[in-house]
C-alpha cells in the first residue's frame, strides 16, 4: 500500500494478473458540510469508492483534476465561503424603484425579465428585510 497526503493507495491482482490500483480517500463524514459543493460532491462519491477517472468523467474533468480537488479537499482550515449578508444589489434597485413608484412590469423591461421574476426577487428581498 502507497501513501500520498493521508491518501492510500493499495494495488491488488485482478482476475486476469493485471494490477488493480484502488485509492482509498480519507472520508470524514462531518468534513462534507464544511466543503464547497464541488468538493463536497467529488469526496463523497471517492468516499463511497469511485475512481477518480470516472468521477472526472461524470463531471467532465480529468482524473487529475478529481485528484487536486480531493487533495485540496483534505487541506485543514478550508471551508465553504460564508453565505453574504444583507440585500443584494439588484434586489436594493428593485426595492428603491418600487419605492419610487415605479410598477413590476415597467422594471421587467428596464431589466429585460418577465414581471413574475422581478416579484419574485422583490418577495425574496423583502423576506431578507423582514429576517434582518
Amino acid at each position: 500500500m502507497h501513501s500520498f497526503k493521508g491518501i492510500s493507495i493499495a494495488v491488488t491482482l485482478g482476475a486476469h494478473g493485471r494490477a488493480n490500483e484502488r485509492t482509498q480517500y480519507p472520508s470524514p463524514m462531518d468534513a462534507f458540510a464544511d466543503l464547497r459543493p464541488l468538493e463536497r460532491r467529488v469526496s463523497k462519491l471517492a468516499a463511497e469508492g469511485v475512481m477518480p477517472a470516472e468521477i472526472g468523467r461524470r463531471f467532465n474533468r480529468s482524473e487529475e483534476y478529481v485528484e487536486r480537488v480531493l487533495v485540496l479537499a483534505s487541506v485543514p482550515g478550508r471551508c465553504a465561503p460564508p453565505a453574504p449578508a444583507g440585500l443584494r444589489p439588484i434586489e436594493r434597485r428593485l426595492l428603491r424603484w418600487r419605492e419610487q413608484g415605479v410598477s413590476a412590469p415597467d422594471i421587467a423591461d428596464r431589466f429585460r425579465r418577465g414581471p413574475r421574476y422581478i416579484e419574485r426577487v422583490l418577495a425574496f428581498a423583502d423576506y431578507k428585510q423582514q429576517r434582518s
